[in-house]
């Protein structure tokens, strides 16, 4: 998938979210197929997860895999921030825009593949797109944004298992769930403040503007 999205995003014009989604239903579709042809595991699982049955050997990938995107975010920083602003500007500074793109996308697939267990193949990209959505709102430099998206990725995962365990729900769309209405509480809570800074700002301006009766 990560091949296919870079093949598609370089000779055509569709976009990478548009790649992904297409390419997404197509390779859920084929792993559907194929599970459920050669395997007796539960596809609920692996669409919607089951968090609660994580093992021991899970919870090792996941961490595997979080130090393997850690160590490659951290030796890529600057060609994936270029890449993220302007792919023609990393090819002008000679970052190889063609390799990062690539690259990224299969930091991507990692993230995805070891939160199977987890959250599901469903769910997973709720968690993925959510936090740094949100960390948006309230951050503005690159790494604040990163270490606010993680944040964020957290307080969803706690929250989402406190409100399945008490309400009965899903574990996995419990969390999904908590880490998108966290983006619009956020962006509720920003747009409230700003419109009172807003009023504020302009009731002062008229404030200055009224004239004062000095007596004689």
């Amino acid at each position: 998938m990560a091949g296919g999205v870079s093949l598609v995003n370089r000779r055509t014009r569709v976009g990478d979210d548009a790649a992904i989604g297409l390419l997404f239903v197509g390779m859920l579709a084929l792993g559907v197929m194929i599970v459920s042809a050669s395997s007796s595991r539960d596809l609920t699982s692996l669409l919607f997860g089951s968090i609660l049955g994580v093992t021991s050997a899970d919870v090792w990938l996941l961490v595997g895999a979080t130090i393997v995107v850690l160590v490659v975010i951290t030796l890529f920083h600057r060609p994936l921030l270029a890449l993220a602003f302007n792919p023609d500007k990393s090819a002008s500074l000679g970052m190889h825009p063609g390799f990062t793109h690539a690259l990224l996308m299969v930091l991507v697939t990692v993230a995805v593949v070891s939160s199977f267990q987890a959250v599901g193949t469903l769910m997973v990209f709720g968690l993925i797109v959510a936090p740094p959505a949100t960390a948006t709102l309230f951050a503005r430099r690159v790494p604040t944004v990163m270490v606010g998206a993680v944040g964020v990725g957290w307080v969803a995962a706690v929250g989402g298992l406190l409100l399945s365990y008490h309400l009965g729900t899903a574990a996995g769309a419990s969390i999904a769930g908590l880490s998108v209405a966290l983006f619009f509480i956020t962006l509720t809570v920003r747009e409230v403040g700003s419109s009172l800074r807003r009023r504020r700002s302009d009731a002062m301006r008229d404030t200055s503007r009224t004239p004062v009766a000095v007596e004689a």
